[in-house]
């Protein structure tokens, strides 16, 4: 497998100890291969982190083995493929054995699966951002404004004004304003 542009290496603390072998290198899309038995499905997500590379770059690298077997970022390379992407950052997980790598395949699947949002700050945030499209990403904008209305119990103290395009909520816990279509 042939790593091209430069290396970046850098060290950090792995079990009370320092793995010095980590190493992000670019590695040609076309010499990654996906892992045949991935049991983690993940086509619906492609779209999204396609709009996310075209907006934010490619950030995260992948994680593969020494054979160039991807271990976790199957959607990534995915995105990447559609993109035209001739090489991605990768990461080689040398210091692992095949089970740890197939353990660290699953185990990192099911992690993103265990974190859920705080709405509050959820909707904060969403109220920072006007010049990006978070609908682009897979987010339901909408919904979760609805969503977090419900949770503030905006009718306990909330001021409403109706107007054509809706209800602008103010919320009575954080100030935020938004809008809730009728």
């Amino acid at each position: 497998m042939q790593s091209i542009k430069g290396e970046f290496k850098m060290e950090m603390e792995r079990g009370g100890g320092i793995d010095a072998g980590l190493t992000i290198e670019m590695v040609r899309v076309a010499d990654l291969r996906e892992y045949e038995n991935n049991p983690r499905v993940n086509d619906n997500g492609v779209w999204a982190l396609m709009n996310s590379i075209r907006e934010f770059g490619f950030l995260v690298p992948i994680v593969i083995d020494g054979d160039g077997v991807i271990a976790a970022g199957h959607t990534r390379v995915k995105a990447a493929r559609e993109l035209g992407m001739e090489a991605v950052p990768c990461v080689r997980a040398a210091g692992l054995s095949p089970e740890q790598v197939k353990a660290f395949r699953l185990a990192d699947n099911q992690l993103a699966g265990l974190s859920s949002w705080d709405n509050e700050k959820l909707i904060e945030e969403l109220a920072e951002l006007s010049a990006v499209d978070l609908s682009a990403f897979g987010f339901d904008v909408d919904a979760i404004l609805q969503a977090g209305a419900a949770a503030l119990d905006l009718d306990a103290g909330a001021r409403e004004e109706k107007d054509s395009e809706g209800i602008e909520c103010h919320c009575p816990k954080c100030g935020f304003i938004f809008r809730i279509q009728k």
